[in-house]
């Protein structure tokens, strides 16, 4: 979570930032929300003092007369104190919510650009291989194999997803058997992680909320949401924990399924396996 203090201290960095990361988040709505906060929460501290007040008076009251208008004004600013206190909560939830849009701060060394154009390359490793032949890509090779079926995959469940087949199967089965082989004798725990979770892990690994760009599938009525990565479960697992520094680093390789509503844009650039759900 971004510190508001240091956002507050530093506008301009932060609007650099932004713009940058080209997020549309409006900040100064966000200050404008952390003052809203504010200001009711002094109403409600206010209320709520009075209103411990006059208890106080109820309970040393010797006379009939005064304890019953006591009372009434009781029941009056306990009223207050509900509507104030409805208030603040709306207030910062809507803060909250905008204050975890906030993107991290962007390293000064990472160049800035709008398309990938834009990337610096930074080395080149190897030699481009030159074919004698016309190679294909893999959507024109896997048809031709038949070892990955999309038009099945659209008929099931929409644009954008597959089935695999044949070989396909075993394929990745037999990848991901050596990765967890690999990984393991360098020494990490695998995993297999849940395929849902609850919407506040969601938001303590930074993948909700996203406003427009949240890519996750939310579960109606669960508070709970299907994850987008292993990553989310993996990060957590010792949530609310404090971690013992000498059994650091933990080391976990994780596999799991990941739901995205999010299928990229039309165009070669997401042809094929590239940008499913």
């Amino acid at each position: 979570m971004i510190d508001i203090k240091k956002v507050i201290k530093d506008l301009e960095l932060m609007e650099d930032n932004l713009a940058k990361r080209s997020s549309g988040l409006n900040l100064q709505s966000l200050i404008q929300k952390l003052e809203l906060v504010k200001s009711t929460k002094q109403n409600l501290e206010i209320l709520q003092k009075d209103a411990n007040a006059i208890a106080d008076k109820v309970k040393r009251s010797d006379s009939a007369k005064n304890r019953t208008e006591l009372l009434e004004r009781g029941c009056l600013i306990k009223t207050e104190v509900a509507q104030a206190k409805s208030e603040h909560d709306v207030a910062q939830a809507e803060f909250d919510c905008l204050l975890a849009q906030l993107p991290n701060w962007i390293a000064p060394e990472v160049p800035t650009g709008s398309s990938d154009e834009d990337n610096v390359v930074l080395r080149e490793v190897g030699q481009v291989p030159v074919f004698e032949f016309s190679p294909l890509d893999h959507v024109d090779l896997s048809a031709r194999l038949d070892v990955i079926d999309f038009e099945a995959g659209t008929k099931v469940a929409g644009s954008k997803f597959y089935f695999l087949k044949r070989e396909a199967v075993l394929l990745q089965h037999a990848i991901k058997s050596y990765v967890f082989e690999k990984a393991m004798k360098a020494g990490f725990i695998p995993l297999q992680t849940p395929d849902l979770c609850h919407n506040h892990i969601l938001e303590g690994v930074g993948f909700s909320p996203r406003g427009e760009e949240s890519n996750t599938y939310q579960l109606d009525g669960l508070d709970k949401s299907l994850i987008a990565t292993a990553e989310i479960c993996v990060g957590g697992m010792h949530s609310g924990e404090i971690l013992d520094a000498k059994k650091l680093p933990l080391l976990y390789v994780a596999e799991s399924h990941c739901f995205r509503r999010e299928a990229g844009a039309a165009g070669r650039s997401s042809k094929g396996l590239y940008r499913v759900h």
